[in-house]
């Protein structure tokens, strides 16, 4: 059984009315366990809740774990993979909201409540949903909020945004707000070590604390909610002192790194499922790093070493498929993932590499399509045969050293007047054609695996040959 839950604050900044303008924004889990600073400031809670941070502000929200609960009694908790955040600009004074005032706090709901039964929830016989405030009801599903907007901010977000009737929320229309975005904010404010030493998720026997499971109408006393004096409460860790430090961002054309590498720029790739950088690439998901990743491009002979999506390096001696950097759709925002070997540094993006160049490796001729070996003249690049069939069908070789002439001394031997390279590593003989039909040029531009030195020839596609003729044969 998978259960998986998201939440959903509305800050409305007025009293009842029409809405006029709103934000939203994503936050991340950062921590999760029996805290309450408003509440129980400095001491362990009454039950669990999942807190929410890193978005714009420093803002924290919070709210009742959610947990379901077995017929035998037994307990797991609900992942949960954030919360989305609304601010609502309200009312016919709407335009005059102020912020916050610094050190605002707000507790939203009841955890004693229990109204109603919620009864429209999947369930497996004898199991069903129970809050961590020992509610199976959801009536007492509360929110707490802690402010930590930064005042200039916040007001001019609540100026130039929650009044404007036209906005669809989202917050790149806020360009008070797109300044100080945290992009890849699940990553950036990552789930924190729990402050209060005990479990709270996985299968357990119980809530966590002294919870008692109330099923209502009546609302919960504080004894179902509380422990009693003579119970040991868990160990309490402090929040260790941390200075935010800047992610370092290259400037275009200048050193960074290693020793004669520059920075070329956040390009996009995978354009028409083609990428910038192609030869040679591998993934690190724990220590990842810009020098990384120019290390093993340097080691494997290649001029770019390319980031993407924090975790994977490119190499190549090209920059292929026309890469866009730094202008027009592509911009220098989009390569905003930190790199998990350093977080003060970018690896790319989604679909966006961090490009960088050895100044001291050579720029190579650009790989071409090879127009002649021996007696074979080029026809072009052309489709495979229709499914279960092959265009040329007389022998085949596949193997990491495929050139055009190791493809063509092949065929030759076997006396075919046709042969074709595809995918980089295959050669495929014949007598006749059964293709159908010729493809772009842009397909057939895998450079054959076993190009070596100056010369760098293509051996097709993805099911797609550059064909060979020979009319002396």
């Amino acid at each position: 059984m998978s259960r998986r839950s998201s939440t959903t604050f509305a800050l409305v900044a007025c009293l009842l009315g029409e809405v006029g303008g709103f934000w939203r924004m994503n936050c991340a889990n950062i921590q999760l366990g029996r805290i309450d600073p408003i509440v129980a400031p400095g001491k362990v809670a009454g039950h669990v809740h999942t807190a929410q941070g890193g978005a714009n502000d420093k803002s924290t929200y919070w709210t009742p774990l959610l947990y379901y609960q077995f017929a035998n009694g037994s307990l797991i908790n609900v992942k949960q993979t954030g919360s989305v955040l609304y601010y609502i600009g309200r009312g016919t004074n709407k335009s005059n909201i102020v912020p916050f005032p610094p050190g605002f706090r707000m507790i939203s709901g009841s955890a004693a409540a229990r109204s109603y039964q919620v009864n429209n929830v999947p369930k497996e016989p004898g199991g069903r949903f129970v809050l961590s405030t020992g509610d199976p009801t959801g009536y007492s599903f509360h929110g707490d909020f802690q402010n930590g907007w930064n005042q200039t901010t916040l007001a001019a977000a609540l100026q130039s945004c929650a009044s404007n009737p036209n906005s669809s929320g989202d917050i790149n229309e806020c360009p008070t707000l797109v300044n100080s975005y945290v992009k890849n904010y699940n990553q950036r404010c990552p789930l924190r070590p729990q402050q209060v030493v005990e479990p709270v998720t996985g299968l357990m026997p119980k809530l966590p604390g002294c919870i008692n499971i109330v099923n209502g109408p009546a609302p919960a006393q504080p004894s179902d909610m509380n422990c009693p004096n003579t119970v040991v409460p868990p160990t309490l860790l402090e929040t260790p002192e941390s200075t935010p430090l800047p992610v370092v961002v290259p400037n275009r054309g200048q050193p960074f790194g290693l020793q004669d590498w520059t920075y070329v720029g956040c390009s996009n790739d995978t354009l028409n499922g083609q990428r910038v950088l192609s030869a040679l690439t591998f993934t690190n998901t724990t220590n990842m790093t810009v020098q990384m990743c120019q290390a093993y491009c340097t080691a494997g002979g290649y001029k770019y070493a390319g980031l993407e999506i924090g975790n994977q390096c490119f190499c190549d001696n090209y920059l292929l498929n026309n890469p866009v950097i730094n202008t027009g759709s592509v911009n220098q925002g989009m390569c905003y993932y930190q790199c998990p070997g350093n977080k003060l540094n970018y690896c790319g993006g989604q679909a966006r590499l961090d490009i960088y160049n050895n100044t001291a490796s050579a720029q190579l001729p650009f790989p071409s399509v090879q127009p002649v070996s021996g007696t074979y003249t080029t026809k072009g690049c052309y489709k495979e045969a229709a499914s279960g069939y092959r265009a040329l069908s007389g022998a085949s070789l596949a193997n990491n050293n495929m050139t055009v002439d190791v493809c063509a001394k092949y065929c030759l031997g076997r006396l075919f007047n046709f042969f074709g390279v595809e995918y980089g590593r295959e050669c495929y003989c014949g007598a006749s054609l059964n293709s159908t039909g010729a493809a772009p040029d842009s397909d057939c531009v895998t450079r054959c695996m076993g190009n070596s030195g100056q010369t760098q020839s293509y051996c097709g596609g993805n099911s797609r040959l550059i064909l060979y003729y020979s009319s002396t044969l």
